[in-house]
């Protein structure tokens, strides 16, 4: 009882029972250790400190004192403490449980050079524990480098399809209390040929719907690439989290981005995340890149200017959240637009068994921009910018571990409805939009849509520890929302220093 009041939350009730079974059997080192964990939850260091020297007075040697005493120096910020604590309790689990003695062990030192880890047992659950807070730390500390290499593949006939090939290089290491990660991104994009079917399609791209009606060039293009390196410098520590960049250098269009974001615990399982950002719009290959089509008219590389907050509840149970934000988007040569978003839900485990669970959940997503800009012609951004979007998804989450293995699969499926208004051709440029309109009025405008659906997907996520060194990642998901279906794969490898003498 005292365990699923602790998981939702509900410390003080879970201090009250576990201090009734300490004192029922003074003895019992299990009903000692829950005691501690509360009473850190509850964030009372002292009087846990308190317990953690009667534990130490009654059995100096017991695996629980010294996984008591890790977890207040872990609470605390003492992680070097806490891991020498951990190691040295797991080493005495081993020895509690194993006939043979330490045949099965050997030493640790997370901070030497020497390989660090211990023979695994994951048929007992107070190592698997172990095992996880030590990973957690030691990922946390050590230096690493991973390299991600995925493609990303967008729905559609020419410009409004994409694929995006990017191979990531990254390197991190511990500065001061935080970390810092640089990386290096190649990045190659292509959009699609145009269908034989979409005789329009070229024919509204950049100036491509005046000078067809003004014998002027034309961009005859069946499909567009751009080639780009992104950098990127990231620090974060404890609730906060910043970093600076640029999109693809090599793009026609590239520029910085970067952010910034807090996320401090204000209340007990209360998280407020308040955050600013500019970043790239990733919808077409001219919002991403920009384009210069046959008339040496350069335009695009639309960048958004984010700033947003949320507020979570949540527990190992349940969650639930409120979200919303606002944005300034710009680019070259595009007219600017602003757009909001708001959102809000929540999540409830359904079923548990050892480390696999089932999560099951209700999200609400709703966003708008000021003006429709999804063309392609010169002056809009090419990414999708519908007045109202609103969906209701259903997610549920299958997560769980075994062995070096940890996985977890997000099914969603829901409705959605959006619309977008006629937009102008040229909504930058009033001269020529007034020439188009008098010319050739039906090539002016670009007509609204409406549309309602299905809306969901599937993503799938595996972790697989091949040596206490190395990690590999395979991440895949296929998601079908607004106007097009997108697939997306990544894998990564992961290679972990584990500190130095």
């Amino acid at each position: 009882m005292a365990r699923l009041y602790s998981s939702g939350g509900q410390y003080a009730q879970a201090y009250q029972i576990n201090l009734r079974a300490v004192q029922h059997d003074p003895a019992d080192l299990d009903a000692r250790l829950a005691l501690v964990e509360t009473t850190i939850a509850m964030h009372r260091y002292a009087e846990a400190s308190g317990y953690i020297q009667q534990m130490n007075a009654m059995a100096p040697t017991d695996p629980r004192s010294w996984y008591a005493a890790a977890q207040l120096d872990r609470a605390r910020g003492n992680i070097r403490a806490a891991v020498r604590e951990l190691a040295q309790a797991r080493l005495l689990r081993i020895e509690q449980i194993s006939p043979s003695g330490l045949s099965g062990a050997r030493r640790v030192n997370p901070f030497a050079s020497e390989d660090v880890t211990l023979v695994r047992n994951d048929s007992d659950p107070l190592i698997r524990r172990m095992d996880g807070d030590l990973t957690q730390i030691t990922d946390s500390l050590t230096a690493s480098v991973s390299i991600t290499p995925g493609i990303d593949s967008r729905s559609g006939s020419g410009l409004n399809g994409l694929n995006n090939v990017t191979t990531q290089v990254a390197g991190t290491i511990p500065l001061g209390h935080g970390r810092l990660t640089l990386s290096a991104t190649p990045t190659f994009l292509s959009s699609r040929s145009y269908n034989g079917s979409d005789v329009n399609g070229p024919l509204q791209i950049g100036m491509n719907p005046l000078s067809s009606q003004q014998n002027g060039p034309l961009d005859q293009s069946s499909s567009f690439n751009a080639t780009g390196v992104a950098l990127d410098a990231q620090f974060g520590w404890n609730w906060l989290t910043a970093d600076v960049g640029s999109t693809p250098l090599g793009f026609i269009t590239a520029t910085a981005q970067g952010g910034l974001r807090v996320a401090p615990q204000i209340a007990r399982n209360t998280t407020l995340t308040i955050g600013a950002e500019r970043r790239a719009v990733q919808d077409s290959i001219l919002s991403y890149a920009g384009l210069r089509d046959a008339s040496g008219a350069t335009w695009g590389g639309v960048t958004r200017n984010r700033a947003y907050a949320q507020l979570a509840y949540g527990t190992s149970n349940a969650s639930f959240y409120v979200r919303g934000g606002g944005s300034y988007l710009a680019g070259r040569n595009t007219r600017s637009n602003t757009g909001y978003e708001a959102g809000a839900g929540g999540q409830a485990k359904i079923w548990e068994s050892g480390t696999q669970n089932l999560h099951l959940g209700m999200d609400l997503t709703w966003f708008g921009y000021a003006r429709n800009e999804y063309q392609f012609s010169f002056g809009n951004g090419g990414y999708f910018s519908p007045q109202n979007f609103l969906a209701f998804t259903f997610p549920i989450t299958y997560a769980g571990s075994y062995k070096q293995m940890d996985w977890n699969v997000l099914g969603r499926i829901g409705y959605q409805t959006y619309h977008s208004s006629r937009s102008e051709t040229f909504p930058n440029n009033p001269q020529d939009q007034a020439l188009l309109a008098s010319i050739a009025p039906l090539y002016a405008y670009e007509s609204g849509e409406s549309a309602s659906g299905l809306t969901g997907g599937i993503y799938g996520n595996i972790d697989y520890r091949l040596t206490p060194n190395l990690k590999l990642s395979l991440n895949a998901d296929y998601q079908k929302a607004g106007p097009w279906n997108e697939v997306r794969a990544f894998v990564a490898a992961k290679y972990s220093f584990l500190g130095t003498k």
